[in-house]
């Protein structure tokens, strides 16, 4: 199996990677020393073979898949992990949580023939919340494009992976943080998930329902609540 993974230092990319071996691994982040910490470790959990690459979101998204696919022929999963929280510049926000995973999928539904596009999104996306209000945002404008790509797409599965709280590098600054999860727990998640069918995934799999329950409540009343 040849595994496709951007964002690849992040710490749930990391577990997925380790819960897919044995494969082989294309890996792309923005750190030269993180990739090389990382294919190591890879290579010393069982790793048919590692190749990375760097990748920086504002700059090389189609550039660096075209580079690894080149070195693969071909993947069986394509697996979009990058992202990042903010709430001062709108335009970063976006390009890093919206727009440069849709150039990536954009660029790979070309040059894939077969397999699997799975992209991380957020419950974040699934009702705005002062909080997390851009990042929500670029999150429910991506889910809102990987909906149109599955109904459109005929060769490639398009997955939608929707974590909850996670505790991360990424959210290590936030306050509190309602039902945390660890990169372990969501990473193998995630791994089992791309090995079956399914189109969605909430994890852990009770914030569907909490998400449900959200995305219900009337206007006027979710204006008053603080989360």
């Amino acid at each position: 199996m040849k595994v496709c993974i951007f964002g690849a230092t992040s710490d749930i990319a990391r577990e997925v990677a380790k819960n897919l071996l044995p494969c082989e691994l294309y890996l792309a982040a923005r750190s030269e020393e993180a990739l090389n910490i990382l294919k190591q470790d890879m290579l010393a959990r069982g790793a048919i073979k590692v190749v990375t690459t760097i990748f920086n979101a504002e700059d090389n998204p189609e550039e660096a898949l075209s580079s690894l696919l080149a070195e693969a022929s071909e993947f069986d999963i394509l697996l979009i992990a990058h992202g990042a929280l903010g709430t001062e510049n709108p335009a970063k926000v976006f390009n890093e949580n919206c727009i440069s995973q849709i150039l990536i999928v954009e660029k790979a539904r070309k040059l894939m023939k077969h397999g699997k596009i799975a992209i991380i999104s957020s419950v974040a996306g699934d009702r705005g919340r002062k909080k997390v209000g851009l990042y929500g945002a670029a999150k429910a404008a991506l889910d809102s494009y990987l909906s149109a790509v599955r109904q459109d797409e005929k060769a490639l599965q398009i997955v939608t992976i929707k974590p909850g709280f996670v505790k991360t590098k990424m959210t290590a600054k936030l306050e509190g943080g309602f039902l945390p999860a660890t990169a372990e727990q969501v990473g193998a998640d995630i791994a089992s998930f791309l090995k079956g069918d399914g189109l969605v995934l909430y994890t852990p799999w009770f914030w569907r329902w909490i998400m449900f329950i959200i995305k219900n409540i009337p206007e006027r009343i979710f204006m008053r609540m603080k989360f």
